[in-house]
């Protein structure tokens, strides 16, 4: 299995016990790995059209700096609500956002290396 379907699979699990013990630690571990994952996907998002090799086009930075200043808004505005609002555990909260930092780590380690080459693999 992939590293990104084991940190999902885990995160279930993880979710699910915490929901057992404490629900409040679940609503954040939940909140934040949602925040993670929307922030850093808008992250690789933009890098990947606007960091390109020297011969392509880049694409206009505006839209994509644009981005960035959404993402923190809504992102501070979704932990205010899962922590504040809904009473959320902020050091959940910061696991899940955490094991999306993480998984996106895992994933983007892999990416250039083939197996045949000695590059690490987290399959």
């Amino acid at each position: 299995m992939h590293a990104v379907t084991w940190a999902l699979l885990l995160s279930v699990i993880v979710a699910v016990a915490l929901f057992v013990w404490r629900p409040a630690a679940a609503v954040g571990f939940a909140g934040g790995i949602l925040t993670g994952t929307g922030m850093l996907g808008a992250l690789v998002a933009a890098i990947n059209h606007v960091v390109v090799s020297p011969r392509e086009r880049k694409s206009h930075p505006a839209p994509w700096v644009a981005l960035h200043i959404t993402k923190f808004i809504l992102a501070a505005a979704y932990a205010w609500l899962v922590i504040v609002v809904l009473g959320g555990d902020v050091f959940a909260f910061a696991g899940g956002y955490s094991v999306a930092l993480i998984t996106l780590m895992f994933s983007l380690g892999r990416r250039g290396h083939e197996p045949h080459a000695g590059g690490p693999t987290w399959d």
